[in-house]
């Protein structure tokens, strides 16, 4: 992480306020995830820089899987930071300050280092490798769990469009309400945003229905996030929405029509592991530009 870290007390670079982190490895959907931050980042106090990961672990040849190959790793790195710098001139775009930068090592674990120091962290959802088929791949399931900063995971077929339509996934939780109040802060005046509230109460009837038969714990759900609300958005910027659904099909949907989907990395229950079932399942299948808030920044 020296470079990161060298970059970053550069120059002009002391005077911005947000950093943003890009992961990019030569695939199209790295480039497609960087293309989507610098346009988020038209008109904000943000640096970018493109961050570019190379490792020595030894490889084997194709005629003999006993014969490790070993480059000339001074070349290797200059070789990627050059190929990381053409790309930051192709991507470049006035108003905003975009850097090259490369490291060595894993690419996840570089790209959770990072993560320390920047306010965003943004992959794209899959990469190169054997793993590219998933929907979410190896490394940026690994910076969602992990990372120290909030994560946008950006996907090959999302617009690079400012986000101007913002949902927010919400469930009471301390991560849940990271989530929102960082959406909250992340979305540009005049912006949508809509924090989704829903509770799963007897799935096996209609709304209506639930809210005859249970009265008290609907009120009582309702009154919560209404408390919650006025503490968050006390000026009432964001549509406060309740439904009574399952959470995964209430957001999934709200979605459909959003530019930008924010949830936090955790939620309620005995479930909410290192990635919330209800995020992770999100993840895998979020039809816009999805973002991860970690409850607290770790140092």
């Amino acid at each position: 992480m020296r470079d990161v870290a060298h970059a970053s007390a550069s120059g002009q670079n002391d005077d911005m306020t947000h950093t943003w982190i890009v992961g990019v490895d030569g695939s199209d959907n790295s480039r497609h995830a960087l293309n989507w931050a610098i346009a988020q980042a038209a008109g904000r106090d943000t640096r970018i820089v493109v961050l570019a990961t190379w490792s020595n672990a030894p490889e084997a040849t194709a005629m003999s899987p006993f014969t490790v190959v070993a480059p000339n790793w001074s070349d290797v790195e200059q070789d990627l930071r050059a190929a990381t710098e053409r790309l930051v001139a192709e991507v470049r775009r006035d108003g905003v300050h975009v850097e090259a930068a490369v490291a060595q090592g894993p690419a996840s674990q570089v790209l959770v280092d990072a993560s320390r120091g920047a306010d965003l962290l943004v992959v794209g959802a899959r990469g190169l490798g054997r793993l590219k088929g998933m929907v979410l791949g190896s490394v940026s399931h690994r910076c969602v769990s992990h990372s120290s900063c909030p994560t946008a995971v950006i996907g090959a077929d999302v617009s690079v469009e400012p986000a101007r339509r913002v949902v927010v996934g919400y469930d009471g939780s301390p991560n849940a309400n990271a989530a929102a109040a960082w959406a909250l802060g992340f979305a540009a005046e005049g912006s949508e945003i809509t924090i989704l509230d829903a509770l799963a109460l007897a799935p096996w009837l209609s709304p209506e229905l639930v809210r005859q038969q249970f009265p008290t714990q609907v009120a009582a759900a309702e009154q919560e996030f209404a408390a919650h609300m006025a503490e968050l958005d006390p000026s009432g910027r964001a549509t406060h929405s309740f439904v009574i659904a399952d959470a995964r099909l209430a957001i999934s949907d709200a979605a459909q029509q959003a530019d930008l989907l924010v949830v936090g990395a955790r939620g309620r229950g005995r479930l909410a592991a290192i990635l919330g079932s209800t995020t992770n399942w999100l993840l895998h299948g979020s039809p816009c530009a999805t973002v991860v808030v970690p409850h607290q920044r770790e140092h």
